[in-house]
């Protein structure tokens, strides 16, 4: 996946079904590598603080 200001970012995923029902999945998505953990960790410190509501 590709971001405008940080470069390549490798994503892997896990899918975790939800219990009782066969339409509704949980997908998390999470970094694949450190460089991608440390350019989440900028983004989410730079850019997201500003744009949320909480």
């Amino acid at each position: 996946m590709g971001h405008p200001t940080s470069g390549d970012l490798r994503l892997a995923f896990e899918i975790l079904l939800l219990p009782g029902t066969d339409d509704h999945r949980l997908v998390a998505y999470l970094p694949a590598d450190p460089a991608t953990a440390a350019a989440l960790t900028t983004i989410l410190t730079t850019v997201a603080p500003a744009a949320a509501p909480f």
